[in-house]
């Protein structure tokens, strides 16, 4: 072992013949030559993830992944950040090294997390398809109902009983077990330094396990960023010859654009770079891995936490629903910002004190999906009518036209309509920015809205800006919440009138 290597975690390495069919399988007990190859195969792939992948998997990673999975097999260092842009092939190698320590140790645990769920599960599915792919691969996790099971988190399930287990940041002590073998977080940028510090690192003291943290980068203020530099200045120590002393922590940085993936579409990437332009911080950022401050962010988060306050008596549901009053007060005003789900988006309340504002306050959340248009309305009226028949501005555009009829029919009157255009988005959401900067609104604590506000973008082309969430995040709740900012001076306060804003109608 070199002086760079941690202890060895305390796991059991998987038994020779560790797959059922090299055993049991009549055409191979018969013939040695076969056996012998397999199993050779076999012990070879838990030893490098890119064999594991290869052999079990029917993919084949290409360089900058297997330097990445070298490292993490490696078993040499503590924290590994990986810093690579977009479609950069991060999830393909993530989805090979889980399944490939699993295989290798008997009990081994592994945790992914994301910021929120729909990623997590994302990565998920690409694993349970890769372990699905050929026959090989399908004797390494139990029978389909014991194997792999989607409730109430992902989870799959080894035939030595090792376990991937996968879960969003967006509820911090749903994270929370006795310990894991290897954390792998994906999208770390855009996971609170505070779950990363609190939550994770400590699950990983038993066993000495490993800490992955894969991303695009988001600004310099973060862990992600801290433990790269952390990676790159211990590379530089060891270059020029130096120790790293036996009381730190082991870390390995990696750097790599998106065209290091040989699969993607040059042509593409060509054309994003002419239509953004070389020194475009969307382009640095996104495809060259570049860490930034630049004006692409729209919420800073220094003022997004300045209005978050601790003293309001929070009640939380679930990550889904949250209030600081669940009805309102006699002679207070209220207004209701509504954003409805479009295909696999969520549809999201939010509810505003505005009696003695500003600041106002952020009294209610709720967010869902699956639900139709018309059991939408039934809520909308039950929660207006708890609210002191609280006007909403409501997500008029495309289908929200329905809705509106819909509405009207279950008895709602004090509404006020807003259509989605470049044009008017930009108007609220920049007024939405504005009332965090001076101090306009408080609100509680709601991770789900504050990692959409952190991972809400400006996209810049050569001729415009767009406003939207970034690939792989919605942006649901901060439209709501722009909705009912909007609707602070806009709604209808009377009862029985439906409004709609002119400029955008």
């Amino acid at each position: 072992m070199s002086d760079f290597a941690v202890s060895q975690p305390n796991y059991a390495p998987q038994a020779p013949y560790g797959l059922g069919y090299l055993n049991n399988n009549p055409s191979i007990i018969h013939n040695p030559e076969i056996k012998d190859h397999l199993t050779y195969n076999f012990n070879h792939s838990l030893e490098k993830t890119a064999c594991f992948v290869e052999f079990f998997m029917d993919r084949k990673l290409h360089q900058a992944q297997e330097e990445i999975a070298e490292a993490i097999d490696s078993e040499m260092y503590d924290v590994i950040t990986i810093n690579i842009g977009r479609r950069g092939g991060k999830t393909e190698v993530m989805g090979g090294v889980g399944p490939k320590f699993c295989s290798k140790y008997r009990g081994f645990s592994v945790l992914v997390v994301a910021p929120v769920y729909n990623q997590a599960k994302t990565m998920y599915k690409k694993i349970k398809r890769g372990l699905e792919s050929n026959k090989e691969s399908r004797q390494l996790v139990k029978p389909k109902k014991e194997g792999f099971k989607e409730s109430p988190f992902p989870l799959i399930t080894f035939y030595n009983g090792s376990t991937i287990e996968f879960k969003s940041a967006e509820t911090p002590d749903n994270l929370r077990s006795e310990g894991y073998d290897l954390i792998i977080v994906d999208e770390a940028a855009f996971v609170d330094d505070e779950i990363i510090s609190a939550v994770l690192e400590p699950m990983l003291m038993d066993s000495g396990g490993i800490l992955v943290k894969i991303s695009t980068p988001w600004g310099t203020g973060n862990h992600f960023y801290d433990s790269f530099i952390k990676g790159e200045l211990q590379a530089k120590m060891l270059e020029e010859g130096e120790g790293i002393p036996e009381d730190e922590l082991r870390y390995k940085s990696f750097k790599f654009p998106s065209w290091v993936n040989p699969y993607l579409s040059k042509r593409f990437l060509m054309g994003k770079k002419k239509d953004l332009g070389e020194d475009n911080p969307v382009w640095l950022q996104e495809y060259c891995a570049e860490f930034i401050e630049d004006d692409t962010t729209v919420f800073s988060t220094e003022q997004v936490n300045s209005c978050i306050s601790d003293s309001l008596p929070k009640t939380v549901v679930n990550e889904n629903l949250i209030y600081t009053s669940f009805s309102g007060e006699k002679n207070k005003d209220y207004v209701i910002g509504l954003d409805l789900a479009k295909h696999n988006d969520y549809t999201v309340f939010i509810v505003l004190d505005i009696s003695s504002g500003p600041p106002h306050t952020l009294v209610y959340f709720e967010r869902f999906n699956g639900i139709d248009y018309t059991d939408i309305a039934e809520r909308h009226l039950a929660l207006s009518e708890r609210f002191n028949n609280a006007p909403a501005c409501v997500d008029q555009t495309g289908i929200g036209e329905a809705y509106m009829d819909i509405a009207k029919k279950v008895g709602l009157d004090n509404l006020t309509g807003f259509k989605f255009t470049n044009e008017s988005k930009t108007e609220i959401i920049t007024k939405l920015s504005t009332s965090f900067r001076n101090k306009e609104v408080v609100m509680p604590k709601i991770r789900v809205l504050l990692t959409e506000l952190k991972a809400f973008m400006r996209f810049r082309t050569k001729t415009t800006f767009k406003l939207e969430a970034r690939s792989g995040f919605h942006d649901d709740t901060v439209c709501a919440f722009a909705l009912a900012m909007h609707g602070v001076e806009n709604c209808t306060s009377g009862v029985g009138s439906i409004a709609f804003i002119g400029a955008y109608s």
